[in-house]
């Protein structure tokens, strides 16, 4: 049997006291000597704890500042509840439900006509889109980035066309171009590390991992939306009730 690597026994008493709050947000964990002087091993073994500990997300280590224990405030992400037709007969963006407005903000928002992707092509039957881009900010922080789809017979010359949606957001002007969203989504989870370019644009912290998050939105079946949204894996929590069948 082989034996469990030294570096666990610094990881492991660390993560517990990160987990059970003795160690808090934001503190800062003791120097690489103060580690190699507490627990007796090699340096390049208190490395590989680190190493592990960042890996999991549970530290952040700054280039010649320390490691520091990675600060949560994660956004509860409702599926049900943000998708709800309350939501849009009330006026209220998908986004209200998930976080105060004072709070958040947009940036790189662009509407464009375009050819979609393949593999969007198959989901919506036509590769001409009216094609929805923006990136979403909450406290300052990037935690999230969206691509709609949205087919071009139905969207060009619309509101869905301009920056602004207007109250209800495109799920709204959907159904007044008599295109009612059906309240049956699919949403499909993908978690991984990033790319380099989406570490950049997220401006994501090394060894944060991201969530891709495919939405099928359809009316009366006829799909009426692709949206692809990558999320900071660190800011959310992923809420979804159902009933199983």
């Amino acid at each position: 049997m082989s034996q469990e690597p030294k570096f666990h026994q610094i990881a492991d008493p660390l993560r517990a006291q990160i987990k059970d709050g003795t160690r808090a947000p934001g503190s800062k964990l003791p120097s690489e000597d103060e580690l190699v002087a507490e627990y007796g091993f090699a340096i390049n073994t208190v490395r590989s704890a680190i190493r592990q500990l960042a890996a999991e997300g549970l530290v952040v280590v700054r280039a010649k500042s320390g490691v520091y224990v990675r600060e949560y405030d994660r956004i509860l992400r409702d599926s049900n509840k943000r998708l709800s037709p309350a939501q849009r007969a009330a006026g209220r963006s998908i986004w209200d439900t998930d976080v105060d407005p004072r709070k958040r903000s947009i940036e790189d928002a662009t509407v464009t006509r375009e050819v979609a992707p393949a593999d969007v092509v198959a989901k919506l039957g036509t590769e001409d889109v009216i094609v929805r881009r923006r990136t979403f900010l909450v406290d300052k922080r990037r935690v999230q980035h969206a691509v709609s789809y949205l087919p071009a017979d139905i969207a060009a010359g619309t509101r869905i066309a301009e920056l602004d949606t207007g109250p209800g957001g495109t799920y709204a002007r959907l159904e007044e171009l008599g295109f009612p969203v059906d309240n049956d989504f699919d949403e499909d989870f993908i978690a991984r590390m990033p790319e380099a370019s989406e570490s950049d644009l997220l401006k994501l912290l090394p060894m944060t991992p991201v969530v891709h998050v495919r939405r099928v939105a359809t009316s009366a079946g006829r799909v009426v939306e692709v949206n692809d949204m990558l999320c900071a894996g660190d800011a959310f929590v992923f809420h979804v009730r159902f009933t199983a069948s």
